[in-house]
């Protein structure tokens, strides 16, 4: 019992990618709320296929999930919130090349399947297709050590 409770826990802190992706400066992005971290320590990814189910980066609660599909938010168990903000102004799109998949206020699983994002149509449309991943609440304090500069597979671990 002792041993499991240990490895649930272990899990719980667990962050993966949400896609498929190019994890790339966070300085870069071309929206300063995002670039200089405002709304919490920020990672940036650019997504690897035209189309993409982007699933939940952990096990918890989807606390938020836009009726757009732009973004959405997790909330582990442990009290850490995430938000996963896909493109930058794609809120303007009104849910064109978004699929909800999920529901808010539905626990869920880490690699469940969130949203279908079709970034051609974001591409064509002329909006930047970066994915950003924000700790928006972290009960520990401890900035998160997250791998850097190099190219991720969805449900594969972000942290170092």
């Amino acid at each position: 019992m002792f041993f499991r409770k240990k490895r649930e826990e272990k899990e719980s802190k667990e962050i993966v990618s949400p896609l498929n992706g190019k994890l790339f400066p966070i300085e870069t992005v071309q929206d300063d709320v995002f670039a200089q971290q405002m709304m919490g320590q920020t990672i940036a990814l650019e997504p690897l296929k035209g189309k993409d189910t982007l699933l939940s980066p952990a096990d918890g609660v989807l606390e938020v999930m836009y009726p757009t599909g732009h973004a959405y938010a997790v909330k582990m168990k442990n009290g850490m919130g995430l938000l996963i903000h896909i493109g930058i102004d794609t809120v303007e799109l009104n849910g064109e090349g978004f699929t909800v998949l999920a529901k808010q206020g539905e626990k869920i699983k880490m690699g469940q399947p969130i949203v279908d994002v079709d970034f051609d149509i974001l591409k064509a449309k002329g909006f930047d297709v970066s994915v950003m991943l924000i700790v928006t609440q972290n009960p520990g304090g401890e900035p998160i050590a997250f791998k850097q500069n190099m190219t991720v597979n969805a449900m594969e671990s972000l942290v170092l």
